[in-house]
């Protein structure tokens, strides 16, 4: 059993110290559950299938996350290989941080727990003019590491994530059946990052993939102890 999925599972199945139960709108998950609030963190949503079993799944399959706008985004018109290549750095930061700790897979399959997300609420500012525009085929085609930092930097310009959410879908692999989803709500400054740059939206997105995998870290021996206690109890 892989470290990271047991993490996962461990980290759905902590209901002891869930506080209310609350409803969220999702542009991404649809027929989204009841979702219970963390009594630690207001800003950490979950909802686990009562047949989730973490002996079930030793592998992650993780596709390319989806980038979705805020309804009170302004600018509407984003250009596809721009979310492209942001979704492209998205999926690149969680891999990086995940795949130490298990074997991530590009197929599904029976034992392969399917890790679906989408950043929504994502605000998109309007960053156009001779030192904002993105010329044509410039991310499919740019060949050097130079082009790719530019790319990135103007990016970087126009992404702000605070008040955005990362929606995570656990699916199992072999049934296709939503076993857990877990909401994590971004708090930022009100004014959205200070700096403009792409070292800093990285961070955002470092930051984001560590609560991702340590979401309630600090409660999973307590729901260890637990589950051990009701099973010495049979």
């Amino acid at each position: 059993m892989k470290k990271l999925v047991s993490l996962i599972v461990l980290t759905l199945m902590v209901v002891p110290s869930m506080g209310l139960a609350a409803k969220y709108q999702s542009s991404f998950i649809e027929n989204m559950p009841l979702l219970t609030v963390s009594a630690d963190d207001k800003n950490v949503m979950q909802w686990i299938h009562d047949d989730m079993n973490s002996g079930n799944y030793n592998k992650l399959l993780m596709p390319q996350p989806y980038v979705i706008l805020s309804e009170k985004n302004k600018y509407k018109g984003i250009q596809p290989d721009q979310v492209k290549l942001f979704a492209d750095r998205i999926s690149a930061i969680f891999i990086t941080r995940l795949e130490e700790l298990a074997e991530i897979v590009d197929q599904p399959g029976p034992g392969v727990l399917v890790v679906n997300m989408a950043l929504t609420n994502v605000i998109m500012k309007k960053k156009r003019g001779l030192l904002g525009y993105t010329p044509m085929g410039a991310l499919v085609h740019g060949a050097t590491r130079n082009n790719k930092i530019e790319e990135l930097e103007k990016l970087a310009k126009k992404v702000q994530l605070r008040n955005a959410n990362l929606e995570v879908e656990f699916v199992d692999g072999g049934t296709g059946e939503v076993m857990g989803v877990l909401v994590l709500q971004i708090e930022g400054k009100e004014k959205g990052r200070e700096e403009e740059s792409w070292p800093a939206l990285r961070a955002e997105l470092t930051t984001l993939a560590d609560r991702f995998y340590n979401s309630y870290a600090a409660q999973l021996n307590a729901a260890a102890e637990k589950r051990a206690a009701a099973k010495a109890a049979m």
